[in-house]
C-alpha cells in the first residue's frame, strides 16, 4: 500500500518525454493517492569555468524565466487535459539538475 503522503517529483523541460513523464506521474498519483510536483531546473551555461549567475541583466533573466513558466504551463495543460483533475504543484528553480529541490 502506498504512503498517503507520497510526492512524485517530475523534471519538466517541455520535451515530449518530460510531458509523457508528467502524464505518467498524474496517473500514478491518482492511483496511489499521492501528489505530483513538477520542477524545471535551469541555469545559464558556464563559460570558461565561470558561472554567469547574477551577470545577466535582470530583464533578461525575467524574460527567460517567463518563457520557462509558459513552457511549464503548456506541459501541464498537455499532461492534465481535464481541468477538473488535481493540478500538480510547479516550480522553476535556478541551478543544475539534480542539485535543485522542490519545497
Amino acid at each position: 500500500m502506498a504512503d498517503a503522503g507520497q510526492v512524485v517529483v517530475v523534471g519538466v523541460d517541455g520535451s515530449t518525454e518530460s510531458i509523457a513523464a508528467l502524464g505518467w506521474a498524474r496517473r500514478y498519483a491518482a492511483a496511489t493517492g499521492g501528489k505530483v510536483r513538477a520542477v524545471h531546473a535551469w541555469h545559464y551555461p558556464i563559460a570558461f569555468g565561470v558561472p554567469p549567475e547574477g551577470k545577466a541583466p535582470p530583464s533578461v533573466t525575467a524574460e527567460v524565466e517567463q518563457g520557462m513558466r509558459d513552457d511549464m504551463a503548456a506541459a501541464v495543460a498537455q499532461a492534465y487535459p481535464d481541468p477538473d483533475d488535481t493540478q500538480p504543484g510547479t516550480a522553476l528553480r535556478y541551478g543544475p539538475r539534480g542539485e535543485v529541490f522542490f519545497d
